[in-house]
């Protein structure tokens, strides 16, 4: 069950190869290397990328010392339909905003 699989909400950062999965380390390698042949395709292009919150919460820890520190996210998923802006320049990929859900809260005009 989900509850057993991952209690209290909380991931684990070497992945889950025991229950079939992939181990976060490669995880990672493949979102990354999938993400920066897709911001060389489409240089000077915005570009929406969605993915699940555990690969997505590695990355932004790989990016920006202070997302790693942060209590915000120690070892849970970012939230749900959640926006990041990430960008992509000379190689290097920055984390700009972190995860954020307030738009949610706005009301249609």
């Amino acid at each position: 069950s989900i509850d057993t699989s991952f209690p209290n909400g909380f991931i684990d950062p070497k992945g889950y190869p025991e229950k079939g999965g992939e181990p976060m380390d490669k995880a990672l390698v493949r979102f990354i290397d999938t993400l920066e042949k897709v911001a060389k395709d489409y240089q000077g292009k915005n570009i929406l990328v969605v993915s699940h919150g555990n690969i997505l919460c590695g990355f932004f820890r790989t990016l920006d010392q202070e997302f790693q520190k942060s209590t915000l996210y120690p070892g849970k998923l970012v939230p749900n339909c959640s926006v990041t802006i990430v960008t992509y320049d000379n190689g290097e990929f920055t984390l700009e905003s972190w995860p954020d859900t307030s738009y949610l809260q706005q009301q249609e005009l």
